[in-house]
C-alpha cells in the first residue's frame, strides 16, 4: 500500500508541473517577448512596401547579338568577317552542319560566336542564325559570304544598359545590344 501511495504522490507532482503547477514558472522565465520596434514579419501587407527587398541572382545576356534570319541557307562554305570598332574577327563555317555537339564554325578569336541552328534536323533546315560578340562595339560591320553571294550589315550599335534586379541589388549595370539582319540568298 505504501508503494501505491508513493507512485500516486510522484504522479501528482508530475501532473502539477505539466498543467501549470510549479513546473510552469520556469518556462515563463525563459520566454522573451518580441520588442515593439522589431518587425514580426518580413512580408509587407498588400499595398505597403517592405523595408527590405529580396534580390535575385538574375542577370542579362551581356554583349552584342546580330540576329540573322533567312528563309534558307544553301549548302557550302561560309565566311564571316566582323569589324567591331578596331577589332577584326574572321570565321569560317560549313553547311550542312556537322553532328550536334561538333562545331561547324571556326573563328580566329574566342570573343566571337556564330550561332548554329538545326543540327538535329534535316540538312535543308540548317542555318547560321546569329553572331555574338562578348564586347559591345560602338560601330559594327558584318560581311557574310557564301555559295550564293555576299551580304553586308553595318552601322552604329545601340547599347542598352539596366539593372535587372534594381540599383539597390546589382553591383553594376548589365549592358547588351541587339541588331537584326534578314538575308535572301
Amino acid at each position: 500500500m505504501r508503494t501505491v501511495l508513493q507512485v500516486c504522490a510522484v504522479l501528482a507532482v508530475l501532473m502539477a508541473g505539466v498543467w501549470g503547477g510549479a513546473g510552469s514558472a520556469a518556462a515563463q522565465d525563459t520566454y522573451v517577448p518580441v520588442q515593439k520596434n522589431q518587425p514580426e514579419s518580413t512580408i509587407a501587407p498588400i499595398g505597403e512596401s517592405s523595408a527590405r527587398q529580396a534580390c535575385t541572382q538574375m542577370w542579362c545576356q551581356e554583349g552584342y547579338l546580330l540576329h540573322i534570319t533567312a528563309p534558307s541557307w544553301p549548302e557550302g562554305i561560309y565566311s564571316f568577317k566582323v569589324i567591331a570598332d578596331d577589332k577584326v574577327y574572321n570565321c569560317q563555317g560549313l553547311l550542312p552542319l556537322r553532328s550536334c555537339g561538333t562545331p561547324s564554325v571556326t573563328c580566329n578569336d574566342r570573343d566571337i560566336t556564330i550561332a548554329e541552328s538545326g543540327c538535329a534536323m534535316a540538312p535543308g533546315t540548317h542555318a547560321f542564325n546569329g553572331i555574338m560578340l562578348k564586347k559591345i562595339p560602338d560601330y559594327v560591320s558584318v560581311n557574310i559570304s557564301g555559295p550564293s553571294g555576299s551580304v553586308i550589315h553595318e552601322g552604329m550599335v545601340n547599347k542598352q544598359c539596366n539593372y535587372p534586379n534594381g540599383k539597390q541589388c546589382d553591383p553594376r549595370q548589365c549592358c547588351a545590344a541587339i541588331d537584326y539582319m534578314t538575308i535572301s540568298w
